[in-house]
């Protein structure tokens, strides 16, 4: 007879590592071949069909008691690409890798899909969001595997906000007035300037004269 074995699945058929036991001790000079186990490889309770041996006449009349093997099923982790989105902006394509496969086997030879989805939205305030990889496992192996997230999975998007773009008055080529004098200073080449709206600098008009070294002036109003 042989023992009750158990093992994680790992798509090979089952070795006889477990061993076999025998009613009596046989004497191997009348004891002949090798035990073969028959068992199935997929996940779940299989008998184990014993074969193999045979004796001569001198020897035993051989009976076989099974087994049954249990195959637990292997662990898949979902792994998320971190992501990042910009607020107000379509989330950007989601990906990751499903890793844990054995003797082989792919998501792709499996004949499997992985999508990957998020509630965050292009609306979603600024912050980090869960990514999930629905993996959906094809025939022969699907009741083969375990699907897990991996722990960074319930942060790998992060929804983030892009500042305007920082200028200069070099980068501009911008002459602003010196009012009090009534005359014209030129600001330092290093001078940052915001951008309030694109096309504009702010306190700056969007349409501002250019004076005879094509340096942009702003109209000075000397009404009183």
């Amino acid at each position: 007879m042989i023992f009750s074995p158990c093992r994680v699945y790992d798509g090979q058929a089952y070795n006889g590592s477990g061993g076999v036991t025998y009613s009596s001790q046989p004497n191997t000079t009348n004891l002949f071949g090798s035990v073969i186990y028959n068992s199935g490889i997929n996940a779940g309770n299989s008998p184990i069909a014993l074969s193999g041996l045979y004796s001569n006449q001198q020897g035993y009349i051989i009976a076989y008691v099974n087994g049954t093997l249990t195959i637990g099923k292997a662990d898949l982790t979902v792994t998320v690409n971190s992501a990042m989105g910009i607020y107000g902006s379509t989330i950007p394509t989601l990906s990751g890798t499903v890793t844990g496969f054995v003797n082989g086997q792919t998501l792709t030879s499996d004949g499997g899909t992985a999508v990957f989805t998020t509630t965050a939205t292009s609306s979603s305030n600024l912050g980090n969001y869960g990514v999930t990889g629905d993996v959906t496992l094809g025939s022969p192996y699907s009741g083969d595997y375990t699907v897990l997230q991996a722990r960074g999975n319930g942060a790998a998007l992060t929804i983030t906000f892009i500042p305007p773009p920082l200028y200069t008055l070099f980068d501009l080529a911008i002459r602003l007035p010196f009012t009090s004098a009534g005359s014209n200073m030129e600001l330092s080449p290093t001078t940052p300037v915001y951008l309030s709206v694109p096309g504009t600098v702010a306190g700056i008009p969007s349409n501002p004269s250019p004076d005879l070294d094509g340096n942009l002036l702003e109209e000075k109003n000397t009404t009183k």
